[in-house]
């Protein structure tokens, strides 16, 4: 009967640890990934800053 406590134990931390390695490396994967990556510079990602006003079919 010991032995059957001991093999469900183990099985458990089995499953815990498997699942536990998978969101790992699922979340490693993700913070590598250059598209979830933040971005510094808004010239990163092709947008471009507007120096005039944009009311200027008033002027």
């Amino acid at each position: 009967m010991k032995t059957l406590t001991n093999s469900l134990n183990n099985m458990r931390w089995n499953r815990l640890f498997t699942l536990a390695l998978s969101f790992s490396i699922l979340l490693f994967a993700q913070a590598c990934n250059p598209r979830y990556a933040k971005i510094d510079s808004p010239q990163a990602i092709g947008e471009t800053s507007v120096n005039y006003p944009l009311n200027q079919a008033g002027n």
